[in-house]
């Protein structure tokens, strides 16, 4: 398992890229993003789901 701070710069590191695609916009058909950042987000998602949340759990 990782530490926090290992948990926490590689969030930060996922919302960064996140957050460089400003252009991103919605459509009729859903929203419009550049490739890395739709792959970020899917990391995001997939850390949150994996790591983050059990993280938290953990801290009840």
């Amino acid at each position: 398992m990782t530490d926090a701070a290992d948990l926490h710069d590689r969030l930060e590191a996922l919302y960064h890229r996140l957050r460089e695609f400003p252009e991103g916009s919605r459509c009729e058909h859903g929203a419009h993003l550049k490739n890395d950042a739709y792959v970020a987000f899917l990391d995001l998602r997939k850390l949150i789901e994996k790591e983050v949340l059990p993280a938290l759990a953990n801290t009840k």
